[in-house]
């Protein structure tokens, strides 16, 4: 989406979904091969 589209928005919609893949990679690799629960914070 970033940097395909003529919506201004789309770059600033995806940020932070990039930054979190990038930062936690490992959690969410565990989390999809089931190893990991996600941790609910109240």
């Amino acid at each position: 989406m970033t940097g395909k589209t003529i919506c201004v928005l789309s770059d600033s919609c995806a940020a932070p979904v990039v930054s979190g893949i990038k930062k936690f990679r490992g959690e969410f690799e565990a989390y999809l091969a089931g190893k990991r629960q996600p941790v609910m914070v109240a």
